[in-house]
C-alpha cells in the first residue's frame, strides 16, 4: 500500500455511499442530503449550480498545488472549466481575457498549441485550446488563433496515407 492507494480507497469508500439506490438510503442520510440542499423536500436531486460555478471559477483563478502534475494539461483544464461554466449559464466573462492570455503562451509560432508554455504542439491539447477559445467565442478569443500557422502545423502532421499524426514523429 502507498499513500496514494490509501487515499484512493478512502475516496472510493466515501463515494460508494452515494452509489446505492436512493430508496435504500436511511432517513438520517436523506435528512443530511436535505440539510445540505442536495435533495429537495420531494427527495429530488438538485444541481447546486452556484457551488459548482464557484468551484470551477476558483479553478480558473488559481489551482491548488496538486495540479502541478497536470502541467501539460493546461488547455484541457481551461476547456473543461470554461465549457462546464458555459453549460451552467454562469460564464466568468471577467476571467476570459486571462484564459485567452494563458492559452496564447501555449500557441507555438510553428502552429498549434502545446500542453503548456514552451511545449511542443500536439493534437490533443491543440483540440482543447481551440475548443476553450470557441467556448469563449469572443472576437479576442477567436482572433488569437494563428490560422495559417495552424494549417501549416496540421499539414505537417499529415501522413502519406491521408491520416494524421498526433505530434511530430508520432504514429
Amino acid at each position: 500500500e502507498t499513500a496514494t492507494s490509501k487515499e484512493q480507497c478512502n475516496c472510493e469508500t466515501i463515494c460508494s455511499e452515494f452509489l446505492q439506490p436512493f430508496c435504500s438510503y436511511t432517513n438520517k442520510m436523506r435528512q443530511k442530503l436535505k440539510v445540505t440542499k442536495v435533495i429537495n423536500e420531494n427527495n429530488e436531486i438538485r444541481l447546486l449550480r452556484s457551488l459548482h460555478a464557484n468551484y470551477l471559477t476558483a479553478g480558473l483563478e488559481n489551482l491548488p498545488g496538486g495540479f502541478v502534475s497536470l502541467d501539460c494539461s493546461r488547455p484541457w483544464i481551461c476547456y473543461w472549466i470554461c465549457h462546464a461554466l458555459y453549460l451552467l449559464h454562469m460564464e466568468p466573462v471577467h476571467l476570459y481575457s486571462r484564459v485567452i492570455s494563458t492559452l496564447s503562451f501555449m500557441q507555438n509560432k510553428s502552429g498549434g498549441f502545446g500542453g503548456g508554455p514552451g511545449q511542443l504542439s500536439q493534437g490533443a491539447p491543440n483540440y482543447a485550446a481551440v475548443m476553450a477559445l470557441c467556448t469563449i467565442g469572443s472576437h479576442e478569443a477567436l482572433s488569437m488563433i494563428d490560422r495559417p500557422a495552424m494549417y501549416h502545423y496540421f499539414m505537417s502532421m499529415k501522413a502519406a496515407n491521408g491520416g494524421f499524426s498526433i505530434h511530430t514523429d508520432a504514429q
